[in-house]
């Protein structure tokens, strides 16, 4: 199945296994949403409105409270490498393969700020939906830091108030425009996604370090042999994410991306969880929709059987862990039962 395949993925890929409340703490989402963002969860006030729940809007920000709260991230010396699948909820306009109530997978690594693991995530969830036979593309894009962010912003909202721009924008953006502009960023309605296409793209103001960064990501797709576009139209929240973000866009059977089908999406989430942590620390996170997955999948249910024996794969360098990442890739789709990791640099580590 579906299910078993993503849970065979996390464990081969040495992701361990958590499950997070469906009930969580409506404070910690209001340190973290806007007011736009809050409108949409779920929540429920107990008897004489002593304390404010909500159900659980998507599993990254559960992933973030287990860390903060069971993981002691003051003396956080590796990589911590999560994996978790369960129902979420949004009360938002119902999409296609999206519903109120729907399910997520989701991975998510701490405290690995390589490069190299932007391409390892991106790499790993592209050979998911490969061996589920779901043809995909994988498209990526960079946000850069602080600095850059501000830049692109102060350009930004220039461009979106010179005159009859507002006038073409949806109701719901017309109405946030003056607010908040960069809400814009994030609206899938087809008007606002027109005007999006002719704003300046962040890529052009990415400071050297960001730039270098994201070039190292693509490189190694390149090398992994990942189906990628760079795509500088792919825009989210800036209060939110920075450097990598991407979506999985499935391909039909012309050959054209659907754009308006993302079956997931990730990225960098540094600045939001170093702020709720209180100290820096790197997060990667992806989230995948379950519905949508299965809707893609039904056309081809032909899935791979796993062996007991084990390859276990060991790299000693950045140069052998990209080409062992593509091989551990082959032996999968050939069947073989490989275990790796990647996460660790040192090969006495590995073996351990």
């Amino acid at each position: 199945s579906i299910v078993k395949k993503i849970n065979h993925t996390a464990e081969y890929y040495s992701f361990d296994q958590i499950e997070t409340t469906i009930l969580e703490d409506y404070n910690f989402y209001k340190k973290i949403f806007d007011k736009n963002k809050l409108k949409n969860l779920f929540s429920v006030e107990s008897k004489n409105n002593a304390e404010k729940i909500i159900l659980r809007p998507d599993l990254v920000h559960s992933t973030i409270r287990i860390a903060m709260e069971y993981g002691n991230l003051n003396v956080l010396e590796k990589p911590l490498k999560f994996f978790s699948m369960g129902p979420v909820f949004r009360q938002e306009k119902v999409k296609g393969g999206s519903y109120r109530q729907f399910n997520q997978f989701n991975f998510s690594i701490i405290n690995d700020a390589k490069p190299i693991t932007d391409a390892f995530l991106i790499f790993l969830v592209y050979n998911i939906f490969k061996e589920l036979q779901i043809d995909v593309q994988i498209q990526i894009n960079s946000l850069g830091g602080v600095d850059c962010q501000k830049d692109f912003l102060h350009k930004f909202n220039k461009f979106i108030k010179e005159k009859g721009r507002r006038t073409k924008l949806c109701p719901e953006c017309k109405k946030n425009i003056l607010k908040d502009p960069s809400l814009l960023l994030e609206c899938q309605e087809d008007e606002c996604q027109k005007v999006r296409s002719e704003m300046p793209q962040i890529i052009d103001f990415l400071s050297e370090e960001s730039n270098a960064r994201f070039y190292k990501t693509m490189d190694f797709l390149d090398k992994m042999e990942v189906n990628y576009n760079f795509n500088p139209y792919l825009t989210r929240d800036l209060s939110y994410y920075n450097d990598l973000i991407f979506e999985i866009w499935p391909i039909d059977k012309n050959g054209e991306v659907n754009s308006k089908l993302a079956l997931g999406r990730g990225g960098r989430y540094d600045r939001v969880f170093s702020r709720l942590a209180g100290k820096d620390i790197s997060f990667i996170g992806f989230s995948g929709g379950l519905e949508r997955t299965m809707i893609k999948a039904k056309e081809s249910n032909s899935f791979i059987d796993d062996n007991k024996d084990v390859i276990f794969l060991t790299q000693i360098d950045i140069k052998s862990k990209s080409k062992a990442m593509f091989l551990f890739k082959e032996l999968l789709s050939k069947g073989f039962n490989v275990k790796q990791a990647f996460h660790l640099d040192g090969l006495k580590e590995q073996l351990e």
